[in-house]
């Protein structure tokens, strides 16, 4: 006799993790990786894609805690944000490392 259980599945719940793109005049400007680590979430830039003539910025002069002169690839410009049911609180959004064309 062969018996089958179909146990429904849950949903999961919806998170900001993952990789995210800025979009600005239909082109990709940046590539962001947002990732949860037990509940407090980081977000790095991934990629940058430069306007054809636009000056590359490859460090964060613009910086003024710890990240100044960081390499912008890699860069932690989220840090310590928390999930509070479908909103994000808290943490450390670094303003600087945007303003360089991001």
């Amino acid at each position: 006799m062969l018996l089958a259980f179909i146990v429904p599945g849950q949903a999961a719940d919806p998170s900001a993790a993952g990789l995210w793109q800025k979009i600005e005049d239909g082109k990709p400007v940046v590539w962001v990786l947002v990732v949860d680590h037990d509940g407090i979430f980081e977000g790095v830039i991934a990629k940058t894609f430069p306007k054809p003539g636009e000056e590359i910025h490859e460090t964060c002069a613009k910086c003024t805690d710890d990240r100044k002169n960081a390499p912008l690839l890699g860069i932690s410009f989220i840090r310590n944000m928390k999930r509070d049911g479908l909103k994000y609180e808290d943490g450390n959004v670094s303003r600087s490392s945007r303003r360089q064309n991001l």
